[in-house]
């Protein structure tokens, strides 16, 4: 307890966030004396008989100094919560705030004890101040021992001087182990909350990378079959609400599983994160999205692309000059590609795009195919 008392480093976490906590407190606190001073100093002049007649116009002043200051300390808030000065000098407002609330209380109470005999409102303030705001230990402790001095020697001439001083000497060390308590109970919950806050913001990276994962091809980086589903629709509507053209592209590897027998699958896999990152550089260039649709098949979508044949040839001289080495040996890698380029007609016929690509795709094909036939022949 005591090194949490005396040493500053108990002290530096968190000193913002209280700072903000007790601009809020200490707003209401204030409204509250404000309004509570204003309702006595009127009743001093309507029913002035129910306070000490010799000591009436002390209780006034008492009244208007208190009014007066808490309408300054109002002002002060409101002017420098919008400016970051606040940070500097706040919590010194706080320590002269808190000073100054304690004396004027006790000050009060040193009348109420010469026509009542009571210092409840010394008292009362000791108590709320440790509630309403939140103020370092080895601070507040030293307020309320000068405070204390002070009004100790204030009841010097009282008949009853031990009782008082023993009375509120017990009561101020209970409100300031309240206080305490209070402060480092606050201070523990903003440890939490910033705890709560930093794995909050860690899981929400962790989300968005899943996310990633999820949508992307693990083996080539591209979008994967599963993005395609979401996006294409996306894109669709899109080109239909704007009456714009979504241009589709299928494409596979030709002679891809020959390429795999002779090779191997790891110089396969080689090859297909070679095509891809052609592909996935082009669209980036095209503002368009790759897909790995399935095997060595692949797909790519265009929004309001006018002019897909120019992709299309960037596609085929990016590929054509590509060295793939395999033990010094340059593999020539060729692509068949399939083309849908229109305005959609109908709102939910995406899939008619894929299909239609795909059958150009074979198309293609089939005809490269049967060329390399008679070329042989």
């Amino acid at each position: 307890m005591i090194k949490r008392l005396f040493f500053r480093d108990s002290f530096t976490s968190n000193k913002e966030k209280v700072l903000h906590e007790n601009m809020k407190r200490i707003k209401l606190f204030t409204m509250i004396i404000m309004i509570l001073e204003a309702t006595f100093l009127i009743a001093s002049y309507i029913v002035p008989h129910i306070f000490a007649t010799d000591k009436l116009a002390m209780y006034r002043i008492h009244y208007y100094v208190l009014l007066i200051g808490s309408s300054f300390m109002m002002y002060s808030i409101f002017r420098y919560s919008k400016k970051h000065l606040y940070k500097r000098i706040y919590e010194w407002v706080v320590y002269i705030g808190l000073s100054g609330a304690l004396l004027w209380g006790a000050s009060l109470s040193i009348l109420d004890l010469d026509s009542h005999a009571t210092m409840t409102v010394y008292l009362t303030f000791v108590f709320i101040t440790s509630f309403a705001l939140i103020v370092r230990p080895d601070v507040s402790l030293f307020i309320l021992t000068i405070v204390q001095s002070v009004f100790i020697i204030r009841l010097i001439p009282q008949a009853s001087f031990i009782a008082y001083s023993v009375n509120s000497t017990v009561f101020i060390l209970f409100a300031w182990f309240v206080g305490r308590y209070q402060y480092y109970m606050i201070c523990d919950r903003f440890k939490k909350d910033d705890i709560i806050t930093e794995k909050n913001g860690v899981l929400a990276k962790q989300n968005v990378e899943l996310v990633k994962l999820m949508m992307k091809d693990h083996l080539t980086g591209v979008y994967n079959r599963y993005s395609l589903d979401d996006i294409l629709a996306k894109k669709w509507m899109e080109a239909y609400v704007h009456q714009t053209t979504i241009a589709v592209l299928m494409i596979d590897i030709d002679s891809f599983k020959k390429f795999n027998d002779t090779y191997g699958h790891i110089q396969g896999d080689n090859c297909l994160k070679s095509v891809s990152k052609i592909l996935l550089s082009v669209s980036d260039r095209y503002d368009g999205y790759t897909f790995r649709y399935g095997g060595d098949e692949f797909c790519m979508i265009f929004s309001n692309q006018k002019y897909i044949e120019s992709i299309i040839d960037d596609i085929n001289k990016s590929i054509s000059e590509q060295e793939f080495k395999i033990n010094e040996e340059v593999i020539p890698i060729r692509l068949s590609i399939g083309m849908f380029a229109e305005i959609p007609e109908k709102d939910n016929d995406q899939w008619c795009c894929i299909d239609r690509a795909d059958q150009a795709l074979y198309q293609e094909k089939s005809h490269r195919y049967r060329r390399k036939n008679d070329e042989l022949a």
